[in-house]
């Protein structure tokens, strides 16, 4: 063999270091995120509104809404401006899964075939501007700095993003802390991440006393005003019990950072949990404690939704989907944190790592692969259906700014909200009177699974009559209804064209409806019709 002589070895290393350089994937030359041809996404993000630049869309955008043409001979919103088949469906299921709006859905069709008709102009310089729009857009609209919000494809994604961060920057002080009424997946991800190290808050034991206050002395049902706040602290006591008891099995240290999952709305329950309270008194007691809430019906349906340490000081992180009460096209969720500390350590890397990853916030989240981004891509249309006439005038003049309010949102949300909120009252008292004959005007809220300032604004759990209580008990078994129960009330609505959830709680059978503009008082006139008309007598 050979030996090479130190000076020939040198220049054998000389010639193999030219050559990986002339192979490598090296891209100073580029700003952006791998070798895109387009702006850095970050700093596009913290450009003042002064210095930014709106991108065009790269096509001529469809004809607007109907809401939008014909302004005073309708209603400003309808049902004609969404994709569902309500000729033949009673749909009042909206938290389920969302429905799309047409402008929403037309303009993601158009960047699919955009896309499609040339991948590398989409890919290479349109896709990345046109996202941080989409992301500068709704900071704006939740009231946000531009520098704590991003866009991620779901609440889902958004858990397994701070779950997994959180369980390998604690190890094993880790410890979980959610509710017997958080979302199933939820429970599983906690269980996954953090095995052997997960707290359940039995919530659903206190909520007895959201009515053992609800009467005055002569046993006459309370107002709404007066049983309010101790309807609120059910929520409070079930996390300061927890929180004691863990404290008796001395697991101060492990608590100590624990990570403290709420819920702005419950996905099963309809409940609104008051997240400043919670977080505040969970950090009075362990300062350190992480607060992660669960926004997956906070976006657009919940009028305090302002993501900023002004009106959330101790919430860390905040995930929210665009399709559920926004609209949009699935495929959309936002991801809120304001503390940099926290996006550099446990968001530090996203559930899904690509070309960003040792770049910054937006660099990490915005792009995750080659996929289908249409419904991010979407959502300035959708907020301009939302927001109109107020934002079109500012688009014209190429601005981002647009009316914002305090409790988040713009004025014509609010608005909007309210008349949700007053429909989906009526329909909850117009099932109660034509369910539960023994009610007068003033106890109406008896039969809901709590009182109505609990409930979320959009959606309300109502009890169903007693007829159809325990359908399925034998004589020797306890009077109460099982989900075997609720499964065949809600396959009997399904089959006569009402798409609506039984729920089983605690042995009694609710329906929970929904309430959006599409939604008209008709509807849950035929839900509590074929309600009465339900065959008692099941077939065994």
């Amino acid at each position: 063999m050979k030996i090479l002589s130190r000076s020939n070895n040198n220049k054998v290393l000389l010639l193999l270091r030219h050559r990986h350089r002339q192979l490598s994937t090296h891209t100073k030359g580029y700003k952006g995120i791998g070798s895109f041809h387009s702006e850095n996404v970050d700093m596009l993000m913290e450009q003042s509104d002064d210095d930014y630049i709106i991108p065009q869309l790269p096509f001529e955008p469809k004809k607007k809404s109907s809401h939008h043409l014909n302004k005073e001979e309708k209603d400003q919103y309808s049902g004609d401006d969404f994709l569902l088949d309500r000729k033949k469906w009673t749909f009042l299921n909206h938290g389920a899964f969302g429905a799309a709006l047409k402008v929403g859905y037309d303009r993601a069709e158009q960047w699919r075939y955009h896309l499609e008709r040339q991948p590398l102009r989409y890919f290479d310089r349109d896709l990345l501007p046109h996202m941080v729009y989409s992301a500068r857009r709704i900071a704006d609209f939740c009231n946000s700095s531009r520098d704590d919000i991003t866009i991620i494809p779901n609440v889902t994604y958004g858990l397994n993003t701070i779950l997994r961060g959180y369980s390998e920057l604690y190890k094993e002080k880790s410890h979980v802390i959610l509710w017997d009424t958080s979302y199933g997946s939820l429970k599983k991800m906690a269980d996954e991440y953090c095995p052997q190290n997960v707290t359940e808050i039995p919530v659903s034991d206190y909520l007895h006393r959201c009515w053992d206050n609800n009467n005055d002395d002569d046993g006459e049902p309370a107002s709404s005003s007066s049983s309010s706040s101790s309807s609120s602290d059910l929520f409070e006591c079930a996390l300061l019990d927890t929180l004691q008891k863990l404290k008796n099995q001395d697991n101060n240290k492990q608590i100590e950072n624990a990570l403290l999952i709420l819920d702005h709305t419950t996905s099963n329950t309809a409940i609104n949990m008051p997240l400043e309270r919670l977080s505040k008194i969970a950090k009075e007691v362990y300062p350190n404690m992480l607060i992660l809430v669960d926004g997956a019906h906070g976006l657009f349906a919940q009028q305090d939704l302002a993501l900023n340490t002004q009106q959330l000081p101790h919430v860390d992180f905040y995930l929210t989907n665009g399709h559920k009460w926004l609209c949009c096209p699935r495929g959309v969720g936002f991801l809120y944190c304001p503390h940099i500390e926290i996006r550099n350590s446990i968001l530090r890397h996203p559930a899904v790592i690509s070309h960003g990853i040792n770049d910054g916030f937006q660099s990490r989240f915005l792009w995750d692969g080659c996929r289908d981004y249409a419904a991010a891509l979407s959502v300035p249309a959708v907020l301009d259906y939302w927001e109109e006439p107020q934002h079109q005038q500012q688009q014209q003049q190429q601005q981002e700014h647009t009316k914002i309010i305090d409790n988040g949102g713009t004025d014509t949300a609010v608005s909007i909200r309210t008349k949700i909120n007053n429909q989906l009252r009526e329909a909850a008292q117009l099932l109660i009177r034509s369910w539960h004959s023994n009610n007068n005007r003033d106890d109406w809220e008896r039969y809901l699974l709590v009182p109505w300032e609990l409930h979320s604004p959009m959606m309300v759990l109502v009890r169903l009559p007693d007829n159809i209580q325990s359908l399925s008990q034998l004589p020797s078994q306890s009077p109460l209804s099982s989900s075997d129960d609720a499964k065949t009330v809600q396959d009997y609505l399904y089959d006569n064209f009402i798409e609506v959830p039984i729920k089983c709680i605690q042995g009694v059978l609710y329906v929970r409806i929904s309430c959006h503009v599409y939604n008209e008082i008709h509807e849950y006139e035929r839900l509590a019709d074929t309600i009465l008309q339900f065959p008692t007598k099941i077939d065994e």
